[in-house]
């Protein structure tokens, strides 16, 4: 009896499905030249049926016979009401056009970028690929606060940045195992010290998305072990808009400081240069003061212009056009201490406090031009163009070891401006239905320049006075510094993807399981780089006012031989004292790759390939440590990747992934040239350093719960051959310098992502329904790491000799614990009327900064660290809103110290910034 139930059962079911009918359907954007709308909402009126959109805008609905209406919304466009008949056991075939809401042009704007900076968006993007793909939008950006890329990329998970600087850390890895690109394309370094741009040159202002990749797909650069961050421009498809921004910025620390100096000449647009003056050796004529120069007034100010607007070209072309130009600038004041050269017994052969005052610009102008010529070509230009600068004046008092008991005072000012030229062309083609073309070209231009840097060294007159004279134990201890850096790169990408597996399906629609491809990369870049020093020799030496030291440096006092100038090649008398120190590289990858992707079951896809690369890197220079040298290298990469994605079902994810990277030693690593830091440390170049091989495996699990949401937790572990570090070597004067420090390094970690609601529901409106909803964001990392330590190895492949205190150590800049939190409130009060707050709290453990040597000095650990933040945005009417952020609310002492002294630990640095508030007012046209 049961069974015969059972089989009733059966065939009444199947009977019922054999008799519905399936609505399949694409939505399309009707304004925007019928390009699919990506998970718009469709549902059935009347009934629970409901789907939502894939990528391609495609939709079915399984559904019993009738006469049904569907409901199409998606944000920002109107909402479309479609009857449809459906018939028992057949496809009814649906185009359903959409166009954007007619309300205001802002929300134009929103229509067509919200597919690529709305947060749900981007997971669900996430949950669809087969890569393990982790990426920040521009909506989550500007809720959390982030004003440039630097700042976003640190709210992502198992990424952290250091404090004072732009430098990233991903999974502990800092700079040299990071790649950096824009729209796919690599880019060149803004400074000599580090590999990567520098990721706080970008506003978020002109950036859609940032992705920040883990695992290798083999079509990318493998220079990397740490991601590969790549950086997503906005680009513009509405009908049209115009808007300004106004701002002003807030530092505590500054706003409280009566006499705020910065050096003599920059100013305040962020465009000055000079160059070195004529017969700097046989007069004195540097045009600028060695005093410094006071401004009661260190409030920062802002403004941005944006325009966008499409064009119809012909009856099938569309041309969008984006164009934002903006420039900030910003104070800082820190009142802080350092010492350096800590020896065992815990004495400091350098005591200092400090007054640090700095101010910076960001000048931005973007130009993005997207052609599509027809549905299936698309042209896109981007041109893109910063002029970024920081001054840094700096004012030192305090002890020297055989200078000074106390009172030695030092004082170095440094204007930087880094100008960075990018032009883009990319395109994408389908050649069939199903053969699609990409590539790219870029040309890619950097300056950077250190136009008159100076610094300063008095001493007491005598023990105890507090009168001052020059300190003069060698001549560079009183200087000027010029420096120019220019980094040209050509970059070009093409790939070919052909897709396999076809198979009619009932309707006689094609489906495809995967695809294969396959294509070429290439970068050639070239960097020259050259460096003068004025050496001031002090002659006649005598008290001297340290607020008026114009009044020693002048052409008459030069005249009647109280001090002379000089370089490192000699004075007016060497035919070769203008001679500028320099290094010049020329960098070469040519790179092929074939992959495939498919889907092998129902549940299970697969995504794998190899990567071919030939790195060609040689290497000329002149320097006072080794002139007239040069250093070649050349190698050949094969890389492998794969990646797995198992469905658990429709909202969780199994993923794996492992791949074969590489690091390479960078120009300024191996280039024998001395650079003095701010803390009057030495660096210099190894041209004896050598590739590193990074091995990379990735384990995640992953749940979506809703559109909005995500829980995931992944595993992870790296093994690096031949890491690099900077240490100091074994010298009289303790250098810095860079080493393949020993035979392997390991990293394993585990990531924890959680993005949940509170409450979330729907207030109904005028015209739409509004939202209210209370929602979190966390993200924790663990992180461990262990490297070994070979003197011996160190001896072997280089001239160099260091004496490593402990035989292993952690990496240098990896943090075990990572969190970032936050909590988000947002309430719309109507189409236009709305309040988003935030509260984002960020934390890193303690972590190794520099590795200890010579026997018997301990490591040196930056302290933990957490930092709150406060966004609050409103949009009082659809022309206009406004923005309030306080940073660092609870302006947390930041410090170093350094282990294993007689004494204990010894804090070697120390410091607050105090808190910034930013206001911004926002006019929409």
């Amino acid at each position: 009896m049961n069974k015969l139930v059972f089989i009733l059962l059966f065939f009444v079911t199947a009977l019922a499905s054999a008799q519905n009918g399936t609505i399949a359907g694409t939505i399309i954007d009707k304004d925007y030249n019928d390009e699919p709308v990506a998970f718009a909402s469709i549902q059935v009126k009347g009934t629970s049926k409901g789907a939502q959109s894939d990528m391609d805008g495609k939709f079915t609905i399984s559904i019993s016979p009738g006469t049904y209406t569907l409901i199409v919304t998606f944000v920002g466009m109107q909402t479309v009401e479609t009857p449809v008949t459906v018939v028992a056991g057949n496809k009814t075939d649906l185009t359903i056009p959409m166009t954007a809401e007619a309300a205001a042009l802002d929300d134009i704007v929103i229509t067509v970028q919200i597919s690529r900076e709305k947060e749900e968006v981007l997971l669900k993007e996430q949950q669809q690929a087969v890569e393990i793909k982790q990426e920040i939008g521009a909506q989550e950006m500007s809720r959390k606060g982030a004003g440039d890329v630097a700042a976003a990329v640190s709210k992502t998970t198992g990424v952290s940045k250091q404090e004072g600087s732009s430098d990233v850390y991903v999974r502990g890895l800092g700079d040299r195992y990071n790649f950096t690109s824009l729209n796919g394309l690599p880019l060149p370094s803004n400074n000599p010290f580090y590999k990567n741009i520098e990721l706080g040159i970008f506003s978020t202002d002109i950036v859609q998305s940032v992705s920040i990749d883990k695992v290798m797909n083999v079509e990318s650069y493998a220079e990397f072990a740490g991601a590969n961050i790549d950086i997503v421009t906005k680009n513009y498809n509405g009908k049209g808009m115009f808007e300004v921004t106004v701002g002003s910025k807030y530092n505590s620390a500054a706003m409280g400081e009566d006499n705020f100096r910065l050096q003599d000449g920059p100013g305040r647009t962020g465009f000055y240069d000079t160059d070195i003056p004529s017969n700097p050796l046989g007069s004195y004529n540097f045009p600028t003061s060695w005093n410094p120069q006071s401004t009661n007034t260190p409030l920062g100010l802002s403004f941005g212009i944006r325009a966008g607007k499409r064009f119809s070209i012909g009856e099938d072309g569309k041309l969008g056009v984006f164009a934002n130009i903006s420039h900030d600038n910003s104070f800082r004041y820190i009142n802080g201490a350092f010492k350096s050269s800590v020896t065992k017994q815990g004495f400091a052969n350098k005591d200092f406090e400090y007054e640090d005052f700095s101010y910076g610009t960001n000048t931005t102008g973007i130009l993005n031009m997207g052609y599509q010529i027809n549905s299936a070509n698309n042209i896109t230009y981007n041109f893109l163009l910063i002029n970024d600068t920081s001054q840094n004046h700096r004012e030192s008092l305090g002890r020297e070891v055989d200078v000074a008991d106390e009172n030695a005072f030092i004082r170095r000012s440094n204007f930087d401006r880094t100008t960075l030229l990018i032009n883009q062309l990319l395109g994408s083609h389908d050649l069939s239905d199903r053969l699609d073309l990409k590539w790219g070209l870029a040309y890619n231009i950097v300056k950077n320049d250190t136009p008159d840097r100076m610094k300063n060294y008095l001493q007491p007159a005598s023990e105890g006075s507090s009168d001052f004279i020059f300190n003069n134990d060698v001549s560079a201890t009183n200087h000027r510094f010029f420096q120019e850096i220019e980094d040209n790169e050509i970059a070009a990408n093409a790939s070919l993807e052909y897709k396999i597996g076809g198979k009619e399906d009932e309707y006689g629609d094609m489906q495809y399981k995967g695809k294969l491809f396959g294509g070429y990369s290439a970068r050639m870049r070239t960097v020259d780089f050259q460096a003068t020093q004025f050496n001031f020799r002090i002659i006649n030496n005598r008290i001297v006012d340290p607020n008026n030291l114009d009044n020693y440096f002048n052409q008459a006092n030069f005249a009647s031989g109280d001090y002379s100038i000089s370089t490192f090649n000699g004075g007016i008398q060497s035919p070769n004292a203008l001679v500028p120190q320099t290094y010049n590289g020329d960098q070469t990858i040519h790179a092929g790759f074939i992959g495939a992707s498919y889907q092998l079951t129902e549940k299970l896809f697969l995504k794998g390939g190899l990567r071919a690369e030939y790195i060609d890197q040689a290497l000329e220079y002149n320097t006072i440590l080794l002139p007239n040298g040069e250093t070649n290298f050349d190698t050949f990469q094969i890389l492998p990747s794969l990646v797995a994605k198992y469905a658990l079902n429709e909202k969780q994810n199994l993923r794996f992934g492992a791949s074969k990277t590489y690091t390479l030693p960078q120009f300024r690593e191996r280039a024998p040239f001395p650079i003095e830091d701010e803390n009057e440390n030495i660096e210099f170049g190894n041209p004896d350093l050598s590739i590193s091989t990074d091995y990379n495996l990735d384990v995640k699990w992953e749940i979506f719960p809703k559109d909005d949401e995500v829980i995931a937790v992944t595993g992870f572990g790296k093994l690096i051959q031949d890491p690099i570090n900077k240490l100091v070597v074994a010298s009289s004067t303790n250098d810095f310098s860079y080493v393949n420090s020993g035979e392997s390094a390991y990293a394993v970690g585990l990531e924890l992502e959680a993005r949940k609601n509170i409450f979330k529901r729907e207030i109904s409106g005028e015209e739409n329904d509004l939202e209210e909803k209370l929602s979190f964001g966390a993200n924790v990392s663990y992180l461990y790491t262990v490297q070994d330590f070979d003197e011996e190895k160190i001896r072997e492949e280089t001239d160099l000799n260091v004496e490593f205190t402990n035989e292993e150590g952690q990496l240098t800049g990896a943090s075990p614990i990572l969190v970032n939190g936050d909590i988000s409130y947002l309430r719309e009060f109507d189409n236009d009327k709305s309040v988003l707050a935030t509260l984002s709290y960020n934390y890193y453990s303690e972590r190794l900064y520099a590795i200890g040597t010579n026997n018997d000095l301990g490591n040196q650990f930056d302290e933990a660290v957490g930092t709150l933040d406060f966004i609050l945005k409103t949009n009082l009417s659809k022309k206009f809103g406004i923005s309030l952020s306080a940073k660092n609310l609870t302006n947390p002492t930041v410090s170093r110290f350094q282990e294993d002294t007689a004494i204990g630990d010894v804090n070697v640095l120390e410091f607050q910034r105090g808190i910034d508030v930013n206001l911004g007012l926002t006019f929409k046209f």
